[in-house]
C-alpha cells in the first residue's frame, strides 16, 4: 500500500511539473519573448509566490504538528480560525497591492515601455484578485498533506496548470496585445477558484 502511495504521489508530481513545462512553453509560444510576456510571468506567479512566502510554508510547519495532536473537530475549528485570519489578511494585502500598483509595477518591472504600463497595473490587479485563493489554497493544502491525501494535494495544481494552458492555447495565434493579457487574467482567478473546489471537494470526501 505505501508502495503504491509512493508511486501515485511520484506520478502526480511529475504530472504536475511537466504542465509547468507546457504552461512556459504554451506562454512562450502565445506572447513569445516580449516585454508583454514578462508583465504575464509576473501576473501568473505572484499570487502563488506570495502565498508561499507568507503563509504555506509556516502553516505546514505550525499546523501539521497541532493537527497531529488534536480531534477532528478540533483540526476543523483550527482550520476555520486560520482560514478567516488569511482571507482577511488577502484582502488587505491585496487592496494595498490595487492601490500601489503602480510604484508596485516600477519594482517588480522596472523598465518596462510607457505603452505597457496600463498592462502592468491590470495585471496587478488580477494578481490580487487571485490572492486570496491562493492563501487559502496554502492552508487547504497543508490540511491535504496532514490527510496524507497526494490525489488531492498535487492535483491542483494541475487543475490550475490545466486551466492556464487552456487559456494560452486559446490566444496562441492571436494579439499578443493587452486585451489577450485581461484574458490571461480571467483565466488565472479562474483557476484559483477551481483549485479551491478541487480541494473542497477532496477534504470532504475525506471527511465523508
Amino acid at each position: 500500500m505505501f508502495l503504491q502511495a509512493g508511486l501515485l504521489s511520484l506520478t502526480l508530481l511529475l504530472a504536475s511539473r511537466v504542465l509547468g513545462v507546457l504552461r512556459e512553453t504554451a506562454l512562450a509560444a502565445a506572447f513569445g519573448s516580449s516585454a508583454m510576456a514578462d508583465v504575464l510571468i509576473v501576473m501568473l506567479t505572484l499570487p502563488d509566490w506570495l502565498s508561499g512566502v507568507l503563509a504555506s510554508g509556516a502553516l505546514a510547519y505550525v499546523l501539521l504538528p497541532r493537527w497531529a495532536q488534536e480531534t477532528a473537530g478540533q483540526q476543523q475549528a483550527t482550520q476555520n480560525r486560520v482560514a478567516w485570519r488569511l482571507l482577511w489578511g488577502a484582502l488587505v494585502l491585496a487592496a494595498l497591492m490595487c492601490a500601489a500598483r503602480i510604484p508596485l509595477g516600477a519594482l517588480l518591472l522596472p523598465g518596462v515601455a510607457p505603452a505597457l504600463q496600463g498592462a502592468v497595473s491590470a495585471a496587478l490587479v488580477w494578481s490580487a484578485l487571485a490572492l486570496p485563493a491562493a492563501m487559502l489554497a496554502g492552508l487547504w493544502a497543508a490540511r491535504l498533506q496532514h490527510e496524507r491525501d497526494f490525489v488531492g494535494l498535487y492535483g491542483a495544481n494541475l487543475v490550475v496548470n490545466g486551466v492556464l494552458i487552456g487559456a494560452l492555447v486559446f490566444l496562441a495565434g492571436r494579439a499578443a496585445d493587452q486585451a489577450a493579457g485581461q484574458t490571461l487574467g480571467a483565466a488565472l482567478v479562474a483557476a484559483v477558484l477551481l483549485r479551491l473546489l478541487w480541494q473542497g471537494w477532496r477534504l470532504r470526501a475525506r471527511a465523508g
